[in-house]
């Protein structure tokens, strides 16, 4: 398993995310997710000034296994939100995205992590 970390987000890691939720919700009809739900709230951060995303997902050889979306607002820089978690039935492929986002938190001086947020 590896880990990715994104600043910077392109059509792979939103159809990686997506793949994963329709994935885990197969036989959901409720199942609303799309690349377009993604990339309209990430890739205009001019809509959300105060807040700043990284994407935190963990990979096998061949697929996206978890995933999670670390949110850092400017008025609150001690507090990080995580959202958009989600990971399949693997507690290592868990273990390893929260001890990422624990890691991630403290390299950027984060001191709180609240979740599940999601927009």
């Amino acid at each position: 398993m590896h880990i990715e970390t994104r600043v910077c987000f392109d059509e792979g890691f939103f159809r990686d995310w997506v793949t994963l939720s329709r994935s885990i919700y197969a036989s959901s009809t409720h199942l609303q997710e799309s690349l377009s739900d993604f990339s309209l709230l990430l890739e205009h951060p001019g809509d959300f000034p105060d807040q700043s995303w990284e994407a935190i997902s963990v990979y096998d050889d061949q697929r996206i296994l978890a995933r999670a979306l670390l949110t850092i607002n400017k008025r609150r820089p001690e507090l990080g939100k995580v959202g958009f978690i989600e990971c399949v039935e693997d507690k290592l492929a868990f273990a390893q995205l929260w001890d990422a986002l624990e890691s991630r938190a403290r390299l950027l001086g984060l001191t709180e992590l609240k979740g599940p947020i999601n927009f």
